[in-house]
């Protein structure tokens, strides 16, 4: 939990147009956490989408972002492991829907090849 209060301080101070080389492994970091089996791991990496700055980024990058995050998240909305959390990530999926509605759906419509560079693994 240390790791992404200290993550979330770090990326605040960064430049945006800076960023652009570590928003793939920061999001699928911040997404292995959302799906991990500690609760307090999990709640804190959810608090990402409650900041700004990770919005921000979130938007600017979404060519890289949305693919990664979208399908994950929305598969989380409906079998996330506690119901209290798969309620926090619908609401996360429906941010990232309010935020660009046309990314959302296109990050949905990827094809599995097409969404394999943004997997997790």
């Amino acid at each position: 939990m240390m790791f992404l209060a200290e993550l979330l301080e770090t990326i605040e101070c960064s430049n945006i147009d800076q960023m652009q080389h570590i928003v793939p492994k920061l999001y699928k970091r911040v997404l292995r956490c959302i799906d991990g089996s500690n609760l307090h791991v999990t709640d804190r990496a959810m608090c990402f989408f409650e900041n700004d700055y990770f919005l921000s980024l979130t938007s600017t990058y979404k060519d890289v972002t949305y693919p990664i995050l979208v399908p994950t998240i929305v598969e989380l909305s409906e079998k996330h492991w506690h119901k209290i959390l798969q309620e926090s990530v619908q609401a996360i999926q429906k941010i990232l829907k309010d935020i660009n509605p046309q990314a959302f759906d296109a990050a949905l419509k990827l094809s599995e090849a097409e969404s394999k560079p943004y997997l997790m693994n």
